[in-house]
This record gives C-alpha cells, sequence and structure tokens, in this order.
C-alpha cells in the first residue's frame, strides 16, 4: 500500500524518556477519550545525501515500484527544488520516501513538505539501497525507532523511541494542498499548546540532526541517546 504525493504539516516535541512519553500519551487520553492506537512498528531509517542523479535514480528504482508509484516519485523529482530520499523497513515492508520542502525550506525537516511514501517490491532494504547509491547517492545516515501511531482527534501522532534522540512525538496532518498547510500547522500549533507541551525548535532539530549525522554508527540499533541543547 502506498501514500500518493501530498502535503505532511507536522511538529515535533522533544519527550526524551520513557516517562514523558508516558505522560504525552496519558494527556492525549486525556484530551480524547477515542484516542485509539492505530499501528506500531519497529523501523530501519536510511537517509541519503543529495549527491545523486534524478534520472539515474529514476531507473534504478523503477523494477521495485508499480507504474503509478513511479509515475508520482518522478513528479516530486520534477518539481522540487530540493528533496531527501529515504528507504524504510517497517517489520519487514520495505518502502521508497521522498520529501520535499515546500519553497526553499530544508527538505529534511521542514515544516510543510510535499511527501511521496512508496511500498517497493525489493526484497530487503539493503538492496533498495544499492539500487539509490547505483545513482550516486551516499548514505547521509541510518537511524533505528520503536514507533506507535496513534488515532487523535483529526490527527495522527506519533511516538517513537529514536535511536540518539530519545523520545519523540509528532502531530501529523496530511492535506491534499500547499494551500491548507499553514492553517494545519497553526491548528496542530494550538492543539500541542493545550497538550501542555512545546514545540522542538527548528534550529535545535539541526544542531541534534547534525550531531546524529556525525556520529551515527555509535547510535544506529542501540538505545543510546545524547542531549544537544
Amino acid at each position: 500500500m502506498s501514500t500518493a504525493n501530498q502535503y505532511e504539516v507536522e511538529v515535533k516535541t522533544l519527550l526524551g524518556s520513557k516517562g514523558a512519553a508516558d505522560d504525552f500519551v496519558a494527556k492525549l487520553k486525556q484530551a480524547d477519550a477515542g484516542l485509539k492506537e492505530a499501528a506500531r512498528s519497529n523501523q530501519l531509517n536510511h537517509y541519503f545525501d543529495s549527491n545523486g542523479d534524478k534520472d539515474k535514480v529514476a531507473r534504478a528504482v523503477s523494477g521495485f515500484l508499480s507504474d503509478g508509484d513511479l509515475a508520482a516519485f518522478k513528479q516530486v523529482l520534477d518539481q522540487a527544488k530540493s528533496y531527501a530520499l529515504r528507504t524504510r523497513d517497517a517489520d519487514g515492508r520495505i518502502l521508497l520516501v521522498i520529501k520535499a520542502a515546500k519553497g526553499d525550506g530544508d527538505d529534511q525537516h521542514a515544516l510543510e513538505r510535499l511527501e511521496g511514501e512508496y511500498g517497493a517490491t525489493a526484497p530487503d532494504i539493503d538492496t533498495l539501497d544499492e539500487a539509490i547509491r547505483s545513482a550516486g547517492y551516499d548514505f547521509l545516515s541510518k537511524w533505528s525507532r520503536e514507533r506507535v501511531e496513534y488515532a487523535y482527534k483529526d490527527y495522527t501522532v506519533c511516538v517513537d523511541r529514536n535511536a540518539g534522540y530519545g523520545y519523540v512525538a509528532e502531530i501529523e496532518k496530511v492535506v491534499p494542498s500547499s494551500k491548507e498547510a499553514e492553517t494545519a500547522r497553526r491548528d496542530i500549533l494550538a492543539e500541542l499548546v493545550s497538550l501542555g507541551f512545546e514545540e522542538l525548535s527548528q534550529e535545535r532539530v539541526g544542531r541534534m540532526f547534525k550531531h546524529y549525522n556525525e556520529h551515527w554508527p555509535e547510535y544506529y540499533r542501540t538505545e543510546k541517546t545524547f542531549t544537544i541543547e
């Protein structure tokens, strides 16, 4: 099952410890009696640099995507000023992910992004990785996480235990057009404040991401964490 190209709007909050994560979920339950756990997975997420060739990567992954997904993937490649490629293994389900910033934002962490997520027929994540690397891209970093996804009001909330970062929560809404993205972001921020938590700033995310990318072999597939203010 794949996700068509849509705009993903998300706001993160850094929880850190399991106790803080449990408190966050308790607040969700207080605010929404209908809160439901929608999914749970163990994931490997591999991030790539931006040094490859767009046309080559589309050809390289074409054998692993349906015709419709390949066309959608090419559409993001063609229209994005900058984009981030990722592969994901979610309990054995292999995915190709592309995220493109709206406007001139950071493609890895922009608050509003065009996102495509496509189910791949590659037998494992390493096979899909090698296809991408054959087009000139190389690993930026590799991440591991345990994710619990909740259906909360009109939002998707993910509570992750990430290698390096510890516990992080995201409140997310997917909208069909960029025109609706700013309204969605305001709504998400208001929801986060009402729960008693604050947004993890883009500046701090950037510092954390930089540190992780420089040291990722120390953290990948471990429970080690760090603190970057």
